[in-house]
């Protein structure tokens, strides 16, 4: 089993008869981790959600390099999204600061 780590998403690229432990998916600060593994009819994908393998994606790819494109894709625009929550919820926290100081400063004020 070969592994790629970037941005803090965990990548394993599994061959025959590889097999991924707890001890493997309890690695320290993984924002989210993906398996891609070679079948029959060509490769696959899936996200680890927390307590099971869900597969990104029915129709097999045609080689491991799509089956990995297509994954971290996925995870770039989870992080992207991440990012952009992060801000809109660090803009409500300012405002909703704001909002209380002033209430202090009227309550204080009367």
């Amino acid at each position: 089993m070969r592994r790629f780590s970037s941005g803090g998403a965990y990548f394993y690229f599994l061959s025959g008869g590889d097999i991924i432990t707890r001890q493997h998916l309890h690695d320290a600060g993984a924002l989210s981790q993906f398996a891609i593994w070679p079948k029959d009819d060509g490769y696959y994908a899936a996200e680890w959600n927390g307590s099971l393998w869900e597969v990104m994606r029915l129709e097999p790819f045609a080689c491991e390099d799509d089956a990995f494109n297509y994954a971290y894709d996925i995870f770039s625009v989870q992080l992207k999204a991440d990012a952009i929550n992060n801000q809109y919820l660090s803009r409500q926290m300012e405002y909703m600061d704001k909002v209380q100081a002033k209430i202090i400063h009227l309550s204080e004020s009367q």
